[in-house]
């Protein structure tokens, strides 16, 4: 894995300990290192470190993509409230068995689940 200045700005930003950044958030952080660095340079090596298998997109649906350090299975519960995306395990055990029952075989799965997180809970 060749890397560019750009390219380890934006994987140091990935794996900085703000949680599942966002493409902005990682642009800003990258920006610290380099200031002229563009946008466009930071989404060119997202999708490259996505693509080697470096990092893992979680797609948003209603909301910008974030990016993961941890590339291991596992799944996210997404707070409906603050936007906070937390990592957890989903045991596949039955499901896997009866979607394999009707004739398909699992490959992977992706599962995130929508909620309200414990500290927006704690707000109300």
């Amino acid at each position: 894995m060749g890397l560019t200045k750009q390219k380890k700005a934006v994987l140091d930003a990935v794996m900085s300990p703000a949680d599942h950044p966002t493409a902005d958030e990682i642009y800003a952080i990258a920006k610290v290192t380099i200031p002229n660095i563009g946008l466009g340079t930071v989404y060119r090596n997202l999708n490259t470190l996505c693509s080697e298998g470096i990092i893992r997109k979680i797609e948003m649906p209603g909301g910008p993509d974030r990016f993961d350090k941890d590339i291991s299975p596992h799944d996210h519960m997404v707070c409906s409230e603050c936007g906070r995306v937390i990592d957890f395990q989903v045991d596949m055990g039955d499901l896997k068995d009866r979607i394999e029952e009707r004739g398909f075989k699992v490959l992977s799965h992706n599962v995130q689940v929508v909620c309200i997180c414990d500290r927006c809970l704690a707000k109300e």
